[in-house]
């Protein structure tokens, strides 16, 4: 029997999530373990005093609006800014993709003693006067509505085979192919800023059969998207932060895993 389907937390009156991206299947189950509880995504780097924004969940439209699998970041809290930057430096329209840079009382103005992290990371704007930015790091879209959906880290769009790509889109179909919550995809044999290829790392909580998976793949995605392998792992590794940790996998490869 799926534990998650037992309605365990019937008196749980509210459920926070902050920290890594959420999944959809993720707050579709707690909202089924928690039927009475509300259910909140919220967002905000340690630079922001942890949470800055925060999203609603709602078990009848808020799955039409998850990107990639992902859970929307919501709108910022009252009396702070956002502004969602192109690569060419410019304001991103809405729906554009772009990093999320934010300013207010919440968000620091520098790193302690360190002039080079402040320097990367901290912006002002010619049209906003002497306002400090924190850039985020974060891949965003904005809608017409003010609510900020999540796309992935600016440094996880990559090119593959010379064509732009944000790895959380592959690593959607993963999931949905595994039928699993973690599965995260790597750029193989970068060089000049291209990869040649893509390999996958999922946890394996159950048997999987890796030729099921990459014809899933196949039949979703574009052919230089498709992952020439799959590992499974039975942990997924993470950082300090609780994030998944890239740079192990990028070393299990390494190693010859």
């Amino acid at each position: 029997m799926d534990v998650w389907s037992l309605a365990r937390f019937r008196s749980c009156a509210t459920v926070f999530f902050a920290g890594e991206a959420l999944h959809m299947s993720i707050a579709q189950k707690w909202q089924e373990a928690a039927p009475n509880s509300k259910v909140v995504n919220t967002y905000g780097p340690t630079e922001t005093t942890v949470t800055i924004s925060y999203y609603d969940w709602d078990s009848q439209k808020s799955p039409a609006q998850c990107l990639n699998g992902i859970v929307p970041l919501g709108r910022l809290f009252d009396g702070h800014m956002g502004r969602v930057v192109r690569e060419d430096g410019q304001e991103a329209c809405a729906g554009e993709a772009g990093e999320l840079c934010l300013s207010g009382p919440q968000v620091t103005k520098e790193y302690w003693r360190d002039p080079r992290q402040t320097a990367a990371h901290y912006v002002t704007f010619p049209d906003t006067g002497d306002i400090v930015w924190y850039k985020s790091g974060d891949l965003v879209r904005e809608g017409e509505d003010g609510c900020l959906y999540y796309l992935g880290r600016t440094d996880n769009q990559v090119k593959i085979q010379g064509n732009r790509v944000e790895l959380g889109a592959i690593d959607q179909v993963l999931r949905e192919a595994a039928g699993v919550d973690l599965a995260v995809s790597m750029p193989l044999l970068v060089s000049a800023g291209n990869a040649g290829e893509v390999v996958a790392f999922i946890c394996k909580i159950k048997e999987l059969d890796e030729h099921r998976i990459l014809e899933y793949c196949r039949n979703k995605l574009p052919k230089y998207m498709v992952p020439t392998k799959v590992y499974f792992i039975d942990e997924m590794p993470l950082n300090r932060n609780g994030k998944i940790d890239r740079l192990q996998l990028k070393q299990l490869l390494e190693k010859g895993k």
